[in-house]
């Protein structure tokens, strides 16, 4: 039992840091606007407003990529799958609340239903047999 809770904790923390990294990547390529306060929720939402079509895909993969890295975490301690299920569904909470807080694209809430399959994934490509 608790090499499952230990395992869930890693995969939040490693999908988490993907995130992260993958965020600060994406920032390369789509940089935010010049004296933008990236932590002010009213920049973050005017910005979004007029941000390309690519820094939204680059948002999915980041957020995706999370999830799938999160699963990946949750296979170094935990051999049960349930601990994928896990980490994809809290991600998937994450990933609602972040989409209410935020104006995004209506599309964008399609991502929501790929975060468990993404960790399930990550798990399982660790754990073949």
């Amino acid at each position: 039992m608790w090499r499952n809770i230990l395992g869930v904790i890693v995969g939040l923390a490693f999908g988490n840091a993907g995130i992260m990294l993958l965020h600060k990547a994406a920032g390369y390529v789509y940089p935010f606007p010049e004296g933008m306060n990236q932590n002010n929720m009213d920049h973050i939402a005017s910005y979004l407003e007029t941000a390309p079509l690519g820094a939204f895909f680059m948002v999915i993969v980041a957020h995706l990529g999370g999830a799938f890295i999160g699963g990946l975490g949750t296979s170094i301690f935990s051999k049960n799958i349930n601990t994928a299920y896990i980490v994809g569904g809290l991600f998937t909470i994450f990933g609602i609340i972040n989409l209410t807080m935020l104006p995004h694209p209506w599309w964008m809430w399609m991502e929501v239903v790929f975060y468990v399959p993404a960790a399930y994934l990550g798990f399982k490509i660790i754990k073949r047999k």
